[in-house]
């Protein structure tokens, strides 16, 4: 969810697109990356992978960028078991999205690029036509279970639910995540709430601190304090549709207690 000002700042002459990420289903300020974009001269790529159902000033997301992806992966709101979707407005890169998936090739037989195998079977296009059937139910019911948790966490000065920018028509939430207070210990918290029932699940680790980055480009901590700073005190709970309000209670219930102790 970068904001488009910090774009701005690190934009070179050997930038290549811009490739915003929608974190945990809540839309970018795609109209203000955009104009970064076109001043650079210089495309938008989106990683929407998480916000499929999603509305930016009361569209659905997909249509903002040049291009947006979309993943089906089993824990997404909807699923087709692996793989994604691409939209996009443009001809030109709605071309080179089929040839790209169809092995390079611009007629059978004819390789005009480098591709992959990028096509679903038609098992899997099923489930995912009857998978939009409930797009609407699943964003009604996920966005029901985030105005609970909003509701019972206002006010507690040890955890804090998610902002959300007025441009923001329809978050997926595709997780639900709480940012903990500095003063408690995440990974304990929930090693605690694992032992009393009540699953959670960690934000994606900063990228520069991966072996393979640390390995090629020289990253180290404290590169991107912010993004580390983040990292830790991000957790992801429950958040499910048909999720009774007896569960939601229990899962907060037991993150308040916990957190006054540790």
């Amino acid at each position: 969810n970068v904001e488009a000002s910090e774009i701005k700042k690190r934009i070179t002459p050997r930038t290549k697109a811009i490739m915003p990420v929608d974190l945990k289903g809540m839309p970018v300020d795609f109209d203000a990356i955009n104009e970064v974009a076109r001043e650079a001269n210089i495309p938008v790529l989106s990683d929407s992978a998480e916000s499929f159902g999603a509305k930016y000033k009361d569209e659905l997301v997909g249509s903002q960028c040049q291009a947006h992806s979309f993943s089906f992966f089993a824990n997404k709101n909807i699923t087709m078991g692996e793989g994604g979707l691409v939209t996009t407005n443009d001809d030109k890169v709605a071309e080179i999205c089929r040839i790209v998936r169809n092995q390079g090739q611009s007629e059978r037989y004819k390789h005009v690029m480098i591709g992959n195998n990028y096509r679903l079977t038609d098992l899997t296009a099923s489930f995912g036509i009857e998978q939009l059937k409930r797009v609407e139910w699943i964003m009604e019911e996920k966005n029901r279970i985030a105005d609970y948790y909003n509701e019972a966490f206002k006010g507690n000065d040890l955890i804090s639910a998610p902002y959300i920018p007025s441009y923001v028509s329809r978050h997926s939430w595709y997780m639900y995540c709480l940012a903990l207070d500095k003063r408690i210990n995440r990974d304990l918290l929930v090693e605690k709430m694992k032992e009393e029932g009540v699953d959670s699940r960690l934000s994606f680790p900063p990228i520069h601190l991966q072996p393979i980055y640390r390995e090629k480009f020289g990253y180290k901590e404290d590169d991107f304090p912010i993004s580390e700073e983040i990292f830790n005190s991000f957790i992801d709970i429950p958040c499910w549709p048909n999720m009774t309000d007896e569960q939601m209670g229990r899962v907060v219930r037991t993150i308040e207690r916990l957190v006054k102790d540790l």
